[in-house]
């Protein structure tokens, strides 16, 4: 006690023994032979940053220990401890952590919380007995291999290994048959095994951004499969056994080296969003008309010259990205996808478009600039939904001031058709999304900037405009006329059921936001209609804090994991823009 006493004093300035408040930010009580936290230490609690309790013999630690919020680094190594309390979410600054030398069997699942911990030394502790363990996430680590003993981990849903230094999968995964969620993008892996089959309850699989070039045909076995991101790889082909995936509803093959689609491809048929843009597909299988569910559809940047006419039966299509192709005709049948909102077809050498296209009621933005020779379109008096078109430059206006030619085919082999369709009062004036000028977009330093912005950022701007633009009307006054929009801080309360039913984008060092591209903060950018959400949040909302979690400088996947672990009502803060 006199050790203890004595050390303390000696950190401690004597202005605290004249009666002055001292700060004290740094405390170091290792090598006294404690047995428990002293209690001196709760009287620096909100100025206490570093605390080292090193070679003593503490059992335990008191609740009081966390709410010393200030706290950034806590050392305790060669100590008694068993467990740490799940009170240690509440030390949101803490930074490092070195609990090692201990007898540490089980760590809380909101460790994760301490977001901006970035060091956790644990070594020496009987890691390997945390059978209960659910998430664990080892991203930016430069780990080379995982330890045998991992299969030890039967209950693992969650493992991150993204950003590593793996050069193949690890074989120990093929015992943790429990696993959900596997994420080793940006690593450098060149195949991807068979063995990932033997994960039958895996419902995400993200290993983009490797130098992939073979995927075995064992992964047709993941069976409850739902995303699978293959971006940026070297891919040349696909197993054939892809279609065997039946409920995946996102493949992501974009940024590869693939020249064809495999035939069975149509075997997904619960898939919702296709990208296989940034390849050499030359053309693309008859089965993929197959795929019914489809609602984003994206081959730009490849060497299509045509598209089958299955197509058309893609009914519950609403975006479509086929720019930057060598497209000269499309499919009378296109005109059947009564749910297409918006299409890009720029870059291509089309001469016209299929007369069908006056059916398209619900189109709302269409990209044609670019296009080899002067391209128009023409609409039936049906087709006031359409509420704006997007042509590169005026060079492809042709036709007098304030009016717009047209050319359409009429399917009967006998040319087009030229109208005018007048531009009254700058109708079709103000396309829904920007000019193709993304020089204000800021891309952080390691993103690809090969496209302006990023497709989510398309998708995302483009269906909040779809979903939220009213019927056309005349203006009755200038943009500079209109209201000022004001920020709202406002609460909302959601209950689980099982999911949110929202999703984000946005975060520090992420792909950015289809709303304010220079705020790395946390957007909502889809809610699901009939959702949990979908009277509380809509597009645009910026999230401040979940739950009491800031959402402030948070990265992207440390927010997506955040709102994924929280339990049954979630509260959030928001901002929003409304009129003022």
């Amino acid at each position: 006690m006199t050790t203890k006493r004595s050390l303390f004093v000696r950190l401690v300035p004597c202005r605290c023994l004249r009666g002055e408040e001292e700060t004290v930010t740094t405390l170091d009580y290792s090598h006294c032979s404690l047995e428990q936290v002293p209690k001196e230490i709760f009287t620096f609690e909100k100025t206490l940053e570093e605390l080292y309790l090193d070679a003593n013999q503490i059992e335990e630690l008191p609740k009081q220990l966390f709410n010393c919020q200030s706290l950034h680094k806590l050392s305790l190594p060669d100590n008694d401890l068993t467990t740490l309390p799940a009170s240690i979410a509440n030390l949101i600054n803490l930074r490092e952590l070195d609990v090692s030398k201990n007898g540490i069997q089980e760590f809380p699942e909101n460790i994760k919380n301490c977001k901006v911990l970035t060091v956790v030394e644990a070594s020496v502790n009987p890691i390997s007995k945390l059978t209960k363990l659910q998430i664990l996430e080892l991203r930016e680590n430069q780990l080379k291999m995982l330890p045998k003993t991992m299969n030890r981990l039967t209950q693992l849903e969650r493992l991150d290994l993204g950003s590593n230094e793996f050069t193949e999968v690890p074989e120990v995964l093929e015992q943790l048959s429990g696993l959900k969620e596997f994420w080793m993008d940006g690593n450098r892996l060149t195949f991807i095994p068979g063995f990932i089959g033997s994960l039958k309850q895996l419902t995400y699989l993200d290993v983009s951004k490797n130098n992939i070039e073979m995927v075995e045909e064992g992964i047709s076995a993941c069976e409850n499969l739902q995303d699978l991101l293959l971006s940026s790889n070297s891919l040349q082909q696909l197993p054939e056994t892809i279609g065997s995936l039946k409920n995946v509803t996102t493949l992501k093959i974009d940024e590869n080296q693939l020249m064809y689609l495999p035939d069975s491809i149509g075997g997904l048929i619960s898939i919702e969003e296709l990208d296989c843009s940034f390849n050499e597909v030359e053309a693309l299988p008859s089965s993929i008309g197959q795929l019914t569910n489809i609602r984003t559809f994206a081959a730009d940047h490849n060497y299509l010259q045509q598209l089958p006419p299955e197509i058309g039966s893609w009914k519950n299509i609403t975006v479509l990205f086929l720019h930057s192709n060598k497209l000269e005709t499309l499919p009378e049948e296109m005109g059947d996808m009564q749910k297409l909102k918006v299409i890009n077809l720029s870059d291509n050498r089309l001469k016209n478009l299929p007369f069908s296209f006056t059916k398209l009621q619900q189109l709302t933005a269409m990209w044609l600039s670019d296009n080899q020779s002067m391209l128009s379109r023409s609409f039936n008096s049906n087709f006031t939904a359409v509420s704006s078109f997007h042509y590169g430059s005026s060079r492809d206006l042709h036709g007098s001031q304030g009016s717009l030619a047209l050319s359409v085919a009429d399917g009967r082999g006998s040319g087009g058709h030229i109208f005018r369709m007048p531009l009254s009062n700058g109708q079709m004036g103000q396309p829904l999304r920007p000019q193709a000028n993304y020089s204000h977009i800021h891309h952080p330093p390691q993103a690809s900037v090969a496209r302006h912005p990023s497709r989510e950022q398309l998708i995302d701007y483009l269906m909040l405009k779809v979903a939220h633009q009213p019927p056309y009307t005349q203006p009755h006054c200038s943009p500079r006329q209109g209201h000022e929009l004001a920020k709202q801080e406002i609460r909302v309360r959601i209950e689980k059921d099982p999911e949110l039913g929202f999703s984000i984008s946005g975060g520090v060092g992420g792909r950015g936001n289809p709303f304010r591209p220079d705020d790395d903060g946390i957007f909502v950018t889809r809610v699901q209609p009939e959702g949990p959400a979908s009277k509380l949040l809509q597009p645009g909302d910026k999230i401040i804090q979940a739950n009491g979690y800031s959402f402030i400088n948070i990265e992207h996947g440390q927010a997506v994991s955040l709102l994924k672990t929280l339990q049954n009502t979630v509260e959030l803060i928001i901002v929003r823009e409304v009129s003022s």
